[in-house]
Order: C-alpha cells, then structure tokens, then sequence
C-alpha cells in the first residue's frame, strides 16, 4: 500500500492526529470530533455541542448526494448522524442544511432505492451476467461523461455490498443474482 503524504506549509509547530471522540473546549464551545468513514477512510465532522451543530464536510451535502469510498461505511456514518439528532448542519459544499433528519434519511433511503433498482435490473436479466458499464448505461441514462465515473464508482460500492451479503454473484468482472440468495 501507497504511503500517503501530508503537505503544509513549514512552520516549525508539531502535527498531532485527530482522535475520534476528541474534545477541543475553548471559550464558549466545545468541539467534538468524529471519525465517520465512508465518503473516505479518514473522513471526520466536527459538532459544536452547545449549539447542536453539526460540520459534516462531504458526508451529507447542501445539494445532491455524496460520494463514497464505502457503502457500508458510509450507511454506519449516516446512522452515527441520525442518533446525534443535529439542529443544523454546514456541510463542505452548498447550503446549510436544517432539516437534518429528513435530509439524511433521504440520503438513506437513496442508497436503499438505488440496491433495490441493481437487484431488480439483475433480476429482470437472470440468466445473463452484466457489467458495471451496462448498469451505469441503465441506472444513469442519459448521464454526461463528465459525472460517470461518479456513477461507476457508486455502482462498484452497492455490487461489494450485495456481493459481501452474498445476495449476487461476481464472475470475472460479471455480476448475476445469488440464486441461493432467495432475492
């Protein structure tokens, strides 16, 4: 595995790695950090305790959806989101999010839509394999260049995720329903 780097700008002051759970008080607020995996592997948000605040980064955006490293990860942060019950939410990108429940059940139930639609496509097609390409070309039609790598990677994360709870099957780089899966 690649080392990964950490570039700043050198001013001779130690780097200290974030801790989940950690606490940084000061005047009037108190900030907890959070380790949320998912959109990546080292992803955090931050919460003002005093005010129910939530700084989710890319977790859960101001528009759209997020991408992410891993589903289930992801879906684990989410639910971590839901029990903190936020007031408010600044996400990294787009506006500020107040209606913080429903937004991030909507994010779920989005990922649960989206499982369904590959299953449903899979088992519309049982006696065929399909690749990745042919359910971007289904789920995303229409999609521009520009955003189907995006589409791609979603796609990979929900196949791993059926794939691990044994629901379908991955034959060199073809994917078919589990028929032991009772989908």
């Amino acid at each position: 595995m690649k080392k990964k780097r950490v570039y700043k700008f050198p001013i001779n002051c130690p780097i200290n790695s974030l801790k989940n759970y950690q606490v940084f008080n000061t005047e009037g607020a108190t900030l907890k950090v959070y380790h949320i995996p998912g959109h990546t592997t080292d992803h955090v948000m931050l919460t003002l305790e005093e005010d129910k605040a939530l700084f989710c980064a890319d977790c859960v955006l101001g528009e759209g959806t997020s991408i992410f490293e891993n589903l289930e990860d992801y879906l684990e942060s989410l639910q971590l989101i839901l029990k903190l019950n936020p007031v408010v939410m600044y996400p990294g990108h787009g506006s500020v999010i107040n209606n913080t429940v429903q937004r991030v059940n909507n994010y779920i139930q989005h990922r649960i839509d989206r499982e369904r639609e590959i299953i449903k496509i899979l088992s519309e097609h049982p006696l065929q394999t399909m690749t990745i390409k042919d359910f971007v070309d289904v789920i995303y039609k229409g999609i521009s260049k520009k955003l189907q790598e995006v589409a791609t990677i979603s796609v990979v994360q929900h196949l791993l995720k059926l794939k691990k709870e044994g629901k379908v099957l991955e034959i060199d780089d073809h994917w078919k329903i589990n028929k032991k899966s009772n989908l």
